[in-house]
């Protein structure tokens, strides 16, 4: 109960505890974004800053800093945590305190994320404090994004090389970003100066172009003479009627303008 903020320690000076990384708001970034990649694994998996937000990180991390840093070792102490949790921790390499959530939790060495950077560490739990509830007003300020149209040349997971220009192609750059689907992880298009940085790696023959595979199923099915799936654009807003619910996670919806093809369709 303690964990889940329903109760509190019986010595406890503070109503603050432990909370699910889902106790944050959601990030909407526009639709056309100027972003800088903060960390990157490969270009499936990446994490952006959206441009204009730095002076709301510096202003997040001086007000973080005001507070940890003036906590004694068992102010806010955390005893029990698990993958999914937010703590606030301490960074290794300057001994700042950051918000995190917990990936992995191996007999108490946690694998963190800096939610606001996107990097990860490694650290035993007693370099974690509980985050306190002020620090859940502002939703994570950075997003966790993949490539959009691009996939690893070869197999299901990208090679190093492809990291590596993929790193040199948008570090400390202003790119332009386009955002085609609408949660977390958010596929893009990145483009700095013109510069189309899936077609790079496409050029480099470090990945396939997946846009042309979408064009050629959906013009196969156009020319069969057979049923044609309704064809839609990531980042396009579509007028639908819900036909069938079966949870908020799995339902279905008929496009608006497909009715009088449907309805003319129906078996007699």
């Amino acid at each position: 109960m303690v964990k889940e903020g329903l109760a509190i320690h019986g010595n406890s000076k503070s109503v603050s505890a432990v909370k699910s990384y889902a106790a944050f708001g959601k990030a909407k970034p526009a639709e056309n974004e100027k972003v800088y990649v903060s960390a990157m694994e490969s270009p499936g998996c990446f994490f952006c800053l959206v441009s204009g937000t730095e002076e709301k990180l510096l202003a997040l991390m001086s007000e973080i800093s005001s507070v940890y840093d003036s906590l004694s070792k068992d102010e806010l102490a955390v005893n029990v945590i698990s993958v999914g949790d937010v703590c606030c921790a301490q960074f290794s390499e300057d001994n700042q305190w950051y918000r995190a959530v917990v990936e992995d939790n191996v007999n108490g060495a946690l694998t963190i994320r800096f939610i606001d950077y996107g990097n990860t560490e490694t650290v035993p739990i007693s370099r974690t404090k509980i985050l306190k509830d002020s620090f859940f007003a502002e939703p994570p300020l950075v997003v966790k994004c993949s490539l959009f149209g691009v996939k690893p040349a070869a197999g299901e997971t990208w090679p190093d090389e492809s990291a590596t220009l993929f790193e040199e192609l948008t570090f400390e750059k202003e790119l332009n970003a386009k955002f085609l689907s609408f949660t977390e992880p958010f596929e893009v298009q990145l483009n700095e100066s013109g510069v189309d940085i899936g077609e790079e790696l496409v050029q480099a023959k470090l990945a396939v172009s997946t846009k042309t595979e979408v064009e050629s199923i959906a013009q196969g099915k156009q020319t069969s003479g057979q049923y044609t799936d309704p064809v839609i654009e990531c980042g396009e807003m579509y007028d639908v009627v819900m036909t069938h619910l079966s949870s908020p996670g799995k339902f279905f919806c008929q496009l608006e303008n497909m009715k009088e093809q449907l309805d003319g369709s129906k078996c007699l």
